[in-house]
């Protein structure tokens, strides 16, 4: 995906839909989205199995503002629908707008999957076709896993929790994962048997490492750019002891799981593998990739040992530069900032 499939207004979204030939389905998912997590990302992966076309109707960013002050959103419009775009699961965003409903309603495929209650947005919804709602069983709460995401956030940082939990926002929507949806996620004493066909194959391997603990943009961006280099492109996620071991009790924010099930919804990355200890060299020994990425700050003294390995095996090691301003470090303390001077959610 790409940002050319933002939609800037209700007209060009129904434009799009009436273009549209034979039988398709078409849902609409509305949401501020101003964080990326493993919520999320299950949110977009069960939706999307419902439809041909998932779109997400995106909270402007004057509504955070007039609802928030100016310290909201935490990532704008234009980072939230990159963001999205990013994933396997959405095809159009388009920015949310009181006509947006009016505008798209005659759309036979069309559905509404979630739409925020809220007393600011209700009046929008009060006389839709009834007909336009998917039932229950198939509706998601975006707000709910915001919620869940920004508790953590704060529980990291000592500061107030909400009673959200992994359980409460999962338990909606595992029913529709299925087996196939997480073959991207490759256990680490499973990486043997993968590594056999890729070898057999040739395949032109790129690999890189890190914890991914708050995935913003700025990740993603470089996680793209690896992947346009061209190959398969294995990102290895250290494990949580190891996490602890650097950072303290307290990290990481999201657990292991979550942070592959994450990473696994963007496009541009085939495979996630965790690793235990302070580096990847074990992996990198049995993956011998023909590039290793780093992306962002790091100590020359740390990844050296990196950088040797993989070049004792004839590959390279590329550096890129991450986005200035898009940092874990800044987003959190955006969120922090915030909640310090306000109820935690």
């Amino acid at each position: 995906m790409s940002t050319a499939d933002f939609l800037k207004n209700p007209s060009e979204l129904a434009s799009v839909l009436e273009k549209k030939t034979g039988s398709f389905s078409a849902k609409l998912l509305l949401g501020g989205f101003e964080i990326l997590d493993a919520a999320h990302a299950i949110i977009l992966q069960t939706a999307k199995h419902h439809c041909d076309l998932l779109i997400v109707a995106l909270l402007p960013d004057q509504y955070f503002q007039a609802k928030y002050g100016h310290s909201h959103p935490f990532c704008s419009l234009a980072e939230r629908t990159e963001m999205l775009l990013s994933t396997k699961y959405v095809d159009y965003v388009v920015e949310f707008s009181p006509d947006l409903i009016e505008q798209v309603q005659t759309t036979q495929a069309f559905k509404i999957i979630s739409y925020n209650q809220s007393s600011e947005l209700a009046s929008f919804f009060q006389n839709i076709d009834s007909s336009l709602l998917c039932p229950p069983e198939v509706s998601y709460d975006e707000p709910m896993a915001t919620q869940y995401a920004i508790s953590k956030i704060l529980e990291t940082s000592g500061l107030k929790a909400s009673s959200a939990s992994t359980v409460d926002v999962y338990a909606g929507y595992s029913p529709y994962l299925t087996e196939n949806k997480l073959l991207s996620i490759i256990p680490e004493q499973q990486l043997p048997s993968f590594i056999e066909p890729w070898r057999a194959q040739q395949k032109f391997l790129i690999t890189t490492n890190g914890s991914f603990d708050l995935l913003h943009l700025g990740h993603i961006r470089y996680l793209t750019q690896a992947k346009k280099i061209g190959g398969t492109f294995l990102v290895l996620v250290n494990d949580d002891p190891s996490i602890q071991n650097s950072k303290g009790p307290l990290r990481p924010i999201f657990n292991q799981q979550e942070r592959m099930q994450t990473l696994a919804s963007l496009s541009c990355i085939d495979h996630v593998i965790p690793f235990s200890g302070d580096n990847p060299l074990y992996l990198l020994e049995q993956i011998k990739p023909n590039i290793h990425v780093k992306g962002g700050s790091f100590e020359e003294s740390r990844i050296a040992q990196e950088k040797q390995l993989v070049e004792s095996h004839g590959g390279t090691f590329q550096f890129f530069e991450l986005t200035e301003g898009l940092s874990s470090t800044n987003l959190l303390e955006k969120i922090v900032t915030f909640y310090k001077h306000t109820e935690a959610p």
